[in-house]
């Protein structure tokens, strides 16, 4: 059995003039363009990849550690951040020990099927709110 480790180029879509139609069997799958930063996520060996052969897991370990739990696993998805409930596009490039206090909240949102999505994170780098460590949490959030 092959066995998948980073570094791995991620599929790029590729452009066309129109949209493809769905027929019986054969139905698109597509996933929303988030305002984010795409990643691959290495569960197992703990590695946030970006897409261009970054290593993301000191900027996201929070992501990185609720990861953790889901076992050899490779996922690509997208890193998002929320400040007072939107989307912050610019909030990716905070700290991850300025995040709680600043009130960003970074999830991996990944998987996509007929438009629903699945995503897990946290705020503040894994840290609660009066600073001590505190483990990140999968949570069952559906974007629609």
């Amino acid at each position: 059995m092959a066995v998948l480790r980073p570094p791995v180029p991620p599929p790029q879509a590729q452009s066309t003039r129109e949209v493809p139609v769905s027929r019986p069997r054969r139905e698109w799958i597509y996933q929303p363009k988030w305002d984010g930063w795409r990643a691959l996520l290495f569960a197992a060996d703990g590695v946030l990849q970006s897409r261009r052969d970054n290593d993301l897991s000191s900027r996201f370990p929070e992501i990185v550690h609720a990861a953790a739990q889901l076992g050899d696993v490779v996922l690509d998805g997208e890193l998002v951040a929320l400040r007072g409930g939107r989307l912050d596009f610019g909030a990716l490039t905070s700290t991850p020990r300025t995040r709680a206090a600043e009130g960003i909240t970074v999830y991996y949102v990944t998987g996509a099927r007929t438009g629903s999505q699945g995503a897990f994170g946290g705020s503040g780098s894994g840290l609660n709110r009066s600073g001590s460590a505190q483990p990140c949490q999968l949570c069952g959030v559906r974007f629609r």
